[in-house]
């Protein structure tokens, strides 16, 4: 795949547009991180070199969770995921250049992770920091250092025994917007026939940001559960009596859920409400009714994904490529977007946008198409 047009200059054009996060958007984006991200330090080049990076994905039908924060940060770039063997199509974001994830790695300093995950962010920072001041090469001591670093991740991955303690030290509004990126990825709600539910289930060796949140939220209860087959011991926090359940639903209220978790929960407090009278069944059944159909999974017609775009010009031409999607069945082939423009004018020339990102598949893959190309193209 060729290199994205514009390169740094491009990056940090884009970034300039944006401005800060303020302290709450901040704490959401880490809270998410926190339960979704997969931090990582790799050979690159064929091993010439390292790359750091994050990358984050769910379900597809979740991808407007991933868009704003993309659109909000300015930072990497969201594309589709293809469906392997069961699982749903997926969206990813994911930051790798060095420009980016010297912010990112800026971000997660001042505003850490809480649980067992921040021991693999400080190592993935200081590698990140090593590399962001060394743009024309980097020594041979340097390359040590990064490959330390990675395989202290990778040491810090494995199931450990002696976990260490997990606290927040944010005040109630920060760990609000915390737990509501981190729930937003990580938290289970529940609706059976009889009540409303939720949980969170971690690793065991994570138990202690369990006991934090516990403690910090005054509801719930945890349960460890033994090692099955290939998984670790694991631990669940379960909140399950109406009066936690009810104490949960206003601070969820607060803690500003959003994508498929936001919809569910607007039939789960709903359910919630209903329990607390005994004669609105009727309004329990109908909340349930709701959540059923906000858990499913409905595929987006039109994947939205701007995953390379850098400019204005190429955001447009990547809202012409999805319009040209949606209008078209079968393969996003050359000769059909040419037909399809005549009766469009205003589109750009398939000309125009093959030079722009380099070739046609590049086009399609920076509007989050490339599953739609001819499949000589694709390959």
């Amino acid at each position: 795949m060729s290199r994205m047009p514009g390169g740094d200059a491009a990056r940090l054009q884009a970034l300039s547009r944006v401005d800060p996060l303020l302290p709450d958007e901040a704490y959401w984006l880490v809270g998410f991180l926190e339960a979704e991200a997969h931090f990582y330090i790799q050979p690159n080049n064929g091993g010439a070199n390292w790359i750091c990076g994050v990358r984050l994905g769910i379900r597809d039908d979740d991808a407007d969770v991933l868009l704003a924060l993309w659109n909000r940060t300015a930072l990497g770039r969201v594309r589709p995921v293809a469906a392997r063997r069961t699982s749903r199509p997926q969206a990813c974001w994911q930051i790798d250049s060095k420009i980016e994830t010297a912010r990112m790695a800026s971000l997660l300093t001042d505003c850490p992770p809480v649980g067992r995950r921040r021991h693999e962010v400080k190592e993935w920072v200081a590698a990140v920091n090593l590399l962001a001041d060394r743009r024309l090469g980097c020594s041979d001591h340097v390359w040590r250092e990064v490959a330390v670093r990675a395989e202290q991740i990778r040491g810090l991955r494995k199931f450990a025994q002696h976990p260490a303690r997990a606290a927040f030290e944010m005040d109630d509004a920060l760990f609000l917007a915390w737990l509501g990126g981190f729930f937003t990825g990580e938290g289970c709600l529940m609706l059976d026939e009889r009540r409303p539910r939720l949980a969170v289930h971690l690793r065991a060796d994570d138990r202690p940001l369990l006991e934090a949140l516990r403690a910090r939220l005054g509801i719930g209860a945890i349960y460890d559960h033994p090692a099955y087959r290939t998984s670790a011991p694991a631990s669940n926090w379960i909140v399950s009596s109406r009066a936690d359940a009810q104490r949960a639903c206003e601070i969820l209220a607060r803690a500003g859920l959003r994508g498929r978790k936001a919809r569910q929960f607007a039939a789960w407090q709903v359910a919630v409400r209903a329990c607390a009278s005994v004669t609105d069944a009727d309004a329990f059944a109908s909340a349930r009714d709701e959540f059923v159909k906000a858990s499913e999974y409905v595929p987006s017609a039109v994947m939205p994904y701007t995953s390379r775009a850098v400019s204005r010009a190429q955001d447009a031409y990547c809202h012409a490529l999805r319009t040209f999607a949606a209008e078209t069945v079968g393969p996003l082939t050359c000769t059909a977007y040419s037909k399809a423009q005549r009766a469009n004018p205003t589109w750009p020339s398939r000309s125009t946008i093959a030079l722009n990102f380099g070739s046609w598949p590049e086009a399609l893959d920076a509007a989050g198409l490339r599953h739609r190309a001819h499949a000589r193209s694709a390959a």
